[in-house]
């Protein structure tokens, strides 16, 4: 429905050529804006980022079950069965997971895949006997990407909590 709205906005709507400059102008002043006062204020906009952030990590965690199906557990207590699909995106969903970790050390992943990285997940997948296509490594790296993104958006979040001395004293060169 969002999308639809958002759709139809932009097809009734015509812009002047110069309004989006403005309106960048003042996206801009307004985010740089040190409008936030007392603790209070800081608090309650942690608060609703938190609330955010939790429901799109919930949300992204349910899209990535119904990519990967049910997990060892689901399948034995309520009986669940995986596809054969889902299976493979199973399988692509934890290489995805192995690359990360294994390139944590810079710790920034961009939303696609390089070329390279599509052919290390494909390799290590043709060599336990798996094609896949790259449309399946995308679609799964998406799920991945998101709810990596996300976590780490939370976990700033929650420093957060702690920033408002730093906010309020106007320190420099801290995150």
């Amino acid at each position: 429905l969002k999308q639809n709205v958002i759709e139809e906005a932009f097809k009734r709507h015509s812009w002047e050529g110069k309004a989006n400059e403005v309106l960048r102008v003042i996206q801009l002043n307004t985010l740089e804006d040190r409008s936030v006062n007392d603790k209070v204020q800081w608090d309650r906009a942690v608060k609703f980022m938190e609330e955010f952030l939790s429901d799109k990590l919930k949300n992204s965690e349910n899209l990535l079950h119904e990519l990967v199906g049910p997990g060892f557990y689901e399948r034995w207590v309520y009986w669940k069965y995986v596809t054969p699909e889902q299976s493979v995106k199973s399988l692509i969903k934890s290489e995805l997971e192995h690359l990360m970790n294994t390139n944590r050390a810079d710790c920034q992943f961009k939303s696609n895949l390089s070329q390279e990285e599509y052919n290390i997940v494909r390799r290590q997948l043709e060599s336990r006997g798996i094609k896949v296509d790259m449309e399946s490594i995308r679609n799964t790296w998406f799920s991945v990407y998101r709810r990596h993104f996300i976590k780490h958006s939370l976990n700033k979040c929650y420093e957060c909590k702690k920033g408002f001395w730093i906010y309020s004293k106007n320190v420099e060169n801290s995150e």
